[in-house]
């Protein structure tokens, strides 16, 4: 009976500790990896284990970084504030660690692999080092994971892991690769900057891709990158040919996406800082940011009277609300005016939200019935 393929693949991974059996990418062909790695990968790769090179790229960052994350960014990136809650501060710079991987499909199911793997973390305030592992054949995914989880999580450290979509697809997929090779899966903190950017950029985007986020927001040059769409076919390709050109060009792409995530994170931190200011540089809208802002401080609201830092805060959003309301969000126009009535006793400011959010819904042709008795109500609580 002819061999399956699935045990063709066991027979190979059984044989590879003798050699026998190896398959036929261009670093397991007659000689010893460690002497081809060089001379067909470039002198920057190096051998990091069976069927596994790795690679450390120094990036320039386009933005310095502040000496301090700003301690509203919990409010745009809400996983940091359990990170915050449990050691009682947010992580320093040097404790994030921006995360990335190209796979052999884009689903995530049990038959996808992760043949890529990058980890960026900054060294100083302007440059950012990033530690690439690249998976040869299937044989070496154990060493592959092996090298990625001790650059990922090492033992002397906790970083919290920042991704871009990571938490449905990167991480799982990681964890998915390690059950089936045997390897106890880690305990990550992951922070993910998918959400946040949604909330930001999604009514002015057509999309909210990273890359697109990176181009037309960022303004970061991506022309000539290779697409992320194209990972799978270029390393099956390489698996059927060994021919390296566009692999190298996948391995520069998935540099290209640890740069641009640090780069986000570094924006959402200006932007956390000082968010009107930010508002005019990163053109985001107004009204997603003003809306998370209110439901953080209500949400914790009961240690927070207490603090300076919070008053600064409800100023924050009670401006973020306004200037989301003048730009014609209906949603801020309702939460200053029950802000205006409940909170500050102002009457006056409360009547004049809802009548200009009365006007917009007229204008709509929007019946609105609630607006219309707590116009009544208002009008009575000013003739007292």
């Amino acid at each position: 009976m002819k061999e399956g393929l699935l045990q063709q693949r066991l027979r190979r991974i059984r044989q590879s500790g003798t050699g026998e059996g190896r398959p036929s990418s261009p670093v397991s062909r007659p000689g010893k990896p460690e002497s081809r790695a060089s001379a067909e990968f470039g002198p920057e790769w190096r051998e990091a284990g069976f069927q596994t090179l790795t690679r450390s790229v120094t990036v320039d960052i386009v933005e310095t970084l502040p000496e301090v994350f700003p301690p509203a960014l919990p409010i745009l990136i809400p996983d940091l504030f359990r990170h915050q809650s449990s050691k009682g501060r947010l992580p320093t710079a040097d404790e994030y660690c921006f995360f990335d991987l190209e796979t052999t499909g884009l689903s995530g199911g049990a038959g996808t692999v992760a043949f890529l793997a990058a980890m960026g973390m900054f060294t100083s305030s302007l440059q950012l080092r990033v530690d690439q592992f690249l998976l040869l054949d299937y044989p070496g995914e154990t060493a592959f994971l092996e090298r990625v989880l001790e650059t990922l999580v090492p033992e002397d450290s906790s970083p919290t892991i920042v991704t871009y979509n990571g938490k449905t697809f990167d991480v799982p997929l990681l964890r998915t690769r390690c059950l089936m090779n045997g390897i106890r899966p880690p305990e990550i903190f992951q922070a993910d900057l998918l959400h946040p950017a949604r909330r930001l950029w999604k009514n002015i985007l057509p999309g909210c891709s990273q890359s697109l986020i990176e181009t037309e927001i960022l303004g970061l040059d991506r022309s000539g990158d290779t697409g992320g769409a194209e990972a799978p076919d270029i390393w099956f390709d390489f698996l059927k040919t060994g021919k390296i050109e566009r692999l190298m060009g996948i391995c520069d792409h998935n540099i290209k996406d640890i740069a641009g995530l640090a780069r986000l994170f570094t924006a959402l931190a200006d932007i956390a800082a000082d968010p009107l200011s930010g508002m005019k540089r990163y053109r985001f809208d107004p009204e997603g940011i003003a809306l998370r802002w209110r439901r953080f401080l209500r949400m914790h609201r009961p240690s927070a009277h207490s603090e300076s830092g919070f008053r600064d805060f409800y100023e924050t959003a009670e401006k973020l609300l306004y200037e989301a309301g003048r730009r014609g969000s209906g949603k801020a126009l309702l939460y200053l005016a029950m802000d205006a009535e409940w909170k500050n006793r102002d009457y006056a400011q409360a009547l004049e939200y809802t009548e200009t959010l009365l006007a917009m819904r007229e204008r709509a042709e929007d019946p609105s019935p609630g607006l219309e008795k707590r116009r009544e109500r208002l009008l009575g609580k000013l003739k007292k």
